[in-house]
């Protein structure tokens, strides 16, 4: 039987299995699930996060920045595919569309009456 890790800290991120972040990340996994799946603190995730510069970082960001991108291509898909909802919003986000409504009030000036003052 292969001996598991006693929990806490890894020995390094040498124990960590990459693919397996890259999964975390696609599903924006929170410190609380990482450190769960890994068997490890929460802290010890949100050191590994923390540090830009890390592995355990860059797999995590650029795995998210892959679904990200999945969700705004499948929002255009839908939208080209007619949602009409779905075309105004990206319009807005992305085309600095607004919806414009002009406010006009006319004042009648033959019904003001003005008051002198004393």
């Amino acid at each position: 039987m292969a001996d598991k890790h006693p929990g806490g800290r890894p020995r390094s991120l040498k124990d960590i299995d990459f693919k397996q972040v890259a999964l975390l990340g696609r599903f924006r996994a929170t410190h609380e699930t990482m450190a769960e799946h890994f068997d490890v603190s929460v802290r010890t995730i949100e050191r590994y996060m923390k540090d830009e510069e890390s592995e355990f970082c860059r797999v995590y960001k650029k795995a998210f920045s892959e679904c990200k991108m999945s969700i705004a291509e499948a929002q255009v898909n839908a939208a080209l595919e007619g949602n009409a909802t779905l075309l105004i919003w990206l319009g807005k986000q992305h085309l600095n569309q607004v919806d414009k409504q002009e406010v006009k009030q006319e004042v009648d000036l033959k019904t003001i009456t003005i008051k002198k003052a004393k």
